[in-house]
């Protein structure tokens, strides 16, 4: 898309490009000098160890490390971008001991307050939308054993307190850590590349079980997991992680299991508005096992053909984005070489505001932490080093869920229930009528051609006065078009009838006509076109009517100026000899409006009408 497509996930949202889709461009990993809570730390990683949540049988020793997904590079081209500059708090688990253990029912009542996050444990997720249903089919509420004992645990990282665990976790652990600031920045270009990095955060196959793998015959791009959610990329993230493990055959909660037992036992055209109901209220999965911790995210769309008018690249305002946001966090200082840089690009630019306040079609997300005082502590009005501290000391005591693994909802039910088979049947026709797809089988619009790299995005030939993403690199530029000449009473020659032609001018370029013979009232209806002219700068449209005479010495016989603005407008005019009506039509190129087209206007997805379908393509 040209109005919105790439998106800057600061992660900057690069809007859409010509093509309209989004990918990851670029995926940097830049050190941010210290400044964490004492007690925690972080390591820098190359690729980011989680530790997760599993729904297993209690097990003794320590959960093994699943490690993080990180992005690779991908070269779409867009009208707009998504930048990415991600802060990242890491984890790796020290040699410590076994934090939980069996106490007596004593000590289990004195001790009221839940382990951080447990709450989170066993929720319903909705995978087309990638947000959490505020549902439980798991119970995380009990405590206790028939015995009267329970499980504590001791947390490090909030005075050694001692917490109850629910008896559908195990193997909670805090992690104390190294602390260590990290930025992670991304360039994106397709919506079908946002939906997959949205998808990120869930580290297994969700798609275990169910019927949701599409016909391989069909020319299209398609997108399921996250093709309904809000964010699109990652931007910057901080974690202090605390892990969970939930046992096998987790006790389902009493509302779910009454919910299931009012449905019929089969999935078919008369019960599938009751089973979507279901999925409705407690989404398409569970939260099989979770890593918590927190993340900031920032996604600013981009015009790229905005950019370019301005004289200005996307890598220029994803660079000085990532340097305000190193400058909001305490990272890097307002003097430092980066940041004077990027302030003499602003004069050079004669942009009057910072880059992130030029650009500012934001969505902001905060996982975990109190931020009830600051959305936006990358970027916001009041966003600082002393803020950000504030957040990430406060994620010891109110985590958020960053990364999961997620099971389908049937995998909860006994296999000899048979809601299992109906609920599975449900959640795949579901997941499969809300996926997003785009049609690549549709031509590309005249003047363009299909990417080697994206079959499903359009291109354009760059040029000194269009760039690749078939954006115009000045303002004023135009299509013009001379048409529908008409002449009457013309006098070239004193013997015989006007031999006429007409010429046509614009900047350095000259049109003409055939020339009618023996004619004192000429009419031609061949169109002069004139390509990509610059309006500003151009000149004026001059048209002139001229006699051919045998010796090669023609006679002007007059001469019509006019200032050309956008749309159709027809001119008349007196010769020297004679009169002169013509039409003439001006269309800005893709991207620009106004009389003279200088105005940058953004566009739907080129090739494609705006936005994407939802529903099942096979």
């Amino acid at each position: 898309m040209t109005g919105h497509g790439p998106w800057l996930k600061s992660v900057v949202r690069r809007g859409n490009g010509p093509a309209g889709s989004s990918s990851i461009q670029e995926l940097n990993l830049e050190d941010l000098s210290p400044m964490c809570s004492s007690s925690l730390n972080l390591v820098k990683l190359s690729h980011p160890t989680a530790q997760t949540l599993l729904l297993g049988r209690r097990t003794a020793g320590p959960l093994s490390l699943q490690p993080g997904l990180s992005a690779g590079p991908d070269e779409s081209s867009m009208a707009t971008w998504v930048l990415l500059q991600g802060l990242l708090l890491l984890l790796l688990p020290m040699p410590t001991p076994a934090p939980c253990s069996t106490y007596t029912y004593a000590e289990c009542i004195k001790h009221e307050t839940f382990v951080p996050g447990s709450w989170l444990a066993g929720e319903g997720v909705d995978v087309t939308t990638l947000q959490r249903s505020g549902a439980f089919p798991v119970s995380t509420e009990h405590y206790l054993r028939p015995d009267g004992t329970c499980t504590l645990c001791r947390n490090v990282l909030q005075d050694n307190a001692l917490q109850r665990l629910p008896l559908a976790l195990v193997h909670w652990r805090p992690q104390p850590s190294v602390c260590e600031r990290k930025l992670t920045r991304a360039k994106i270009s397709s919506v079908e590349e946002v939906a997959r990095d949205a998808a990120s955060n869930i580290q297994n196959d969700w798609k275990v079980g169910l019927d949701v793998t599409p016909t391989p015959a069909i020319n299209a791009q398609v997108t399921v997991a996250g093709s309904h959610s809000k964010a699109t990329n990652f931007a910057a993230q901080k974690t202090h992680q605390d892990r969970f493990q939930l046992v096998h055959d987790p006790p389902l909660h009493p509302e779910f299991r009454k919910a299931l037992r009012a449905l019929l036992p089969t999935f078919n055209s008369s019960t599938q508005a009751d089973y979507f109901r279901l999925i409705s209220n407690y989404g398409t999965h569970f939260i099989q096992s979770m890593n918590l911790g927190g993340r900031i995210s920032a996604l600013t769309a981009l015009h790229t053909c905005e950019l370019a008018l301005q004289g200005l690249t996307d890598n220029e305002v994803k660079d000085c984005l990532a340097v305000e946001a190193e400058v909001s966090i305490g990272s890097k200082g307002k003097l430092s070489s980066e940041a004077k840089a990027c302030e003499e690009k602003l004069k050079k630019h004669k942009l009057t505001s910072s880059f992130h306040q030029t650009f500012q079609e934001r969505y902001v997300d905060v996982v975990g932490g109190d931020h009830s005082s600051s959305h936006d502590m990358l970027f916001g009005n009041h966003a600082g080093p002393e803020q950000f501290s504030k957040w990430v000391d406060s994620l010891k005591g109110s985590p958020g869920l960053v990364d999961y693994r997620l099971e389908p909802l049937h995998m909860l039910l006994k296999k000899r229930d048979p809601h299992r088979e109906a609920l599975r049947q449900a959640v795949s026709k579901y997941v499969l009528g809300r996926a997003r797809w785009r049609d690549c089988s549709r031509p590309c619009p005249p003047g363009q051609q299909r990417s080697h790299h994206h079959p499903c995005q359009c291109m354009c030939q760059s040029s000194a006065l269009t760039s690749q993403d078939c954006c115009p690199r000045h303002r004023g530029m135009a299509h013009l078009e001379v048409k529908d000449f008409e002449a009457k009473g013309l006098r070239g020659d004193w013997f015989t009838a006007t031999d006429a032609y007409v010429k046509a001018f614009f900047g350095h370029e000259e049109r003409r006509t055939s020339t009618v013979w023996n004619n004192n009232n000429p009419t031609w209806n061949t169109p002069l076109v004139f390509q990509d002219v610059d309006l500003s700068t151009g000149g004026p449209l001059r048209v002139q009517v001229w006699d051919e005479d045998s010796d090669s010495d023609d006679d002007l016989l007059g001469s019509c100026d006019t200032k050309p603005k956008s749309g159709s407008h027809t001119v008349s005019c007196n010769l020297n000899h004679g009169h002169l009506k013509f039409v003439y039509h001006v269309r800005c190129l893709p991207h620009l409006t106004g009389e003279t087209c200088m105005e940058y206007v953004p566009q739907g997805r080129l090739g494609e009408p705006p936005g994407n379908r939802s529903g099942a393509v096979w």
